[in-house]
């Protein structure tokens, strides 16, 4: 136990101010707090590891407590049955542990997953997208220690494992290689050289940062299916992040109206990143403009107007939705939100389409859902 929190303090301490130095003093603050160790060893160590008020206040050090939780929960029980020798290299443990404490710290509903995980069947689904995120970034354990983790999950959230959980533990593991993960976020490229998929886009080195980060995301929300619905939306916002040409907005009979609103988000979402290099501030907005879009007053516009008045209308529609919610939105941001419709619907953004934009008016009818823009 002793050389797993000199090596994670070690690690905390060689690591720049920074989320994942947050994560290294959340590892060791959680690891020390679940293995025996005596009070006073305990404050001498906390105290060799000083940590700001803000670096123990963020979500980053929250996300490595859990994971310290964790991890000492592991070596807790590979003690007790004398199997901690067998290990060599504690880094892997490290970085397996830190994927189970990122994926519980996802927010769900106001809450994380950790708390969401009520019943055996959601502990197995937060066990699998832990070890799969894991997996995704290089780092893998053997199936007995992979166990190990599931029974330390188990233990912390109070939830029963299931009987079959081995078995299904090693279905996991030859299911990985068809994870519906559309393209790895190790993929994505380090410099202003395109991407995500060759021909997409350029993307610059701040954006690819940010689509891996997004992608990483979207690939533990589908194999957690918070709505118990088979992750439609984000498999549909994976499905616009990823894509290389123009998504359809007008959604046809055949598509999920969960799914089409996940491929919209993720398109424009996408499309923000190339245009700014993030999105932060932006998902609320995203996700009203996006919804605003699969309405049916702007689906009827879309499918019965010319195209160019369909496009001020839905863009008005949708600029008038955000407002209604209370959001900002910068000229520029909507601007951009509005050469990515046009995008989507094939039209030129023309001076004279960006001047009609300027004069569109969106009219409201009384005591009705019913809504139009004039030019």
């Amino acid at each position: 136990m002793g050389s797993v929190i000199v090596k994670a303090r070690a690690a905390a301490l060689a690591t720049p101010s920074g989320p994942q130095r947050e994560v290294l003093i959340g590892l060791h603050r959680g690891f020390i707090s679940t293995v025996d160790v005596p009070a006073f060893a305990k404050r001498r160590e906390l105290g060799q590891l000083p940590a700001t008020p803000e670096e123990l206040g963020s979500p980053s050090c929250s996300n490595g407590v859990t994971a310290g939780n964790i991890l000492g929960g592991v070596m807790v029980q590979l003690q007790a049955e004398f199997r901690h020798e067998e290990l060599r290299d504690y880094s892997v443990l490290f970085k397996y542990a830190v994927s189970y404490g990122w994926v519980l710290g996802i927010p769900v509903d106001g809450a994380t997953v950790l708390e969401w995980i009520t019943s055996s069947e959601r502990l197995m689904r937060a066990h699998c997208a832990s070890a799969a995120d894991a997996e995704f970034r290089g780092v893998a354990v053997g199936e007995r220690l992979e166990l190990e983790f599931l029974r330390a999950l188990a233990k912390r959230t109070k939830v029963q494992m299931a009987a079959d959980e081995p078995e299904r533990i090693r279905q996991r593991r030859a299911d990985l290689p068809n994870l519906p993960s559309g393209v790895s976020f190790t993929e994505l490229p380090t410099a202003a050289v395109g991407g995500p998929l060759d021909g997409a886009f350029e993307v610059s080195p701040a954006g690819a940062t940010t689509l891996r980060a997004i992608l990483r995301t979207i690939q533990a929300k589908i194999l957690l299916d918070l709505k118990e619905d088979g992750a439609l939306f984000d498999r549909g916002r994976l499905a616009g992040v990823t894509a290389s040409d123009p998504v359809p907005v007008i959604r046809s009979e055949k598509t999920d109206p969960a799914f089409h609103a996940g491929r919209l988000f993720g398109s424009l979402e996408a499309s923000m990143v190339r245009h700014r290099g993030d999105r932060k501030g932006l998902e609320a907005a995203i996700g009203v403009y996006t919804a605003a879009l699969g309405s049916s007053q702007v689906q009827e516009a879309l499918t019965g107007e010319a195209r160019s008045k369909a496009a001020l209308f839905a863009d008005a529609y949708a600029r008038y939705r955000i407002r209604s919610r209370g959001l900002s939105q910068p000229d520029a941001d909507a601007l951009a939100f509005f050469g990515w419709l046009t995008e989507q619907l094939g039209l030129q953004l023309t001076p004279k389409l960006l001047e009609q934009r300027e004069h569109a008016v969106l009219r409201i009818q009384p005591n009705s859902g019913d809504s139009e823009a004039a030019p």
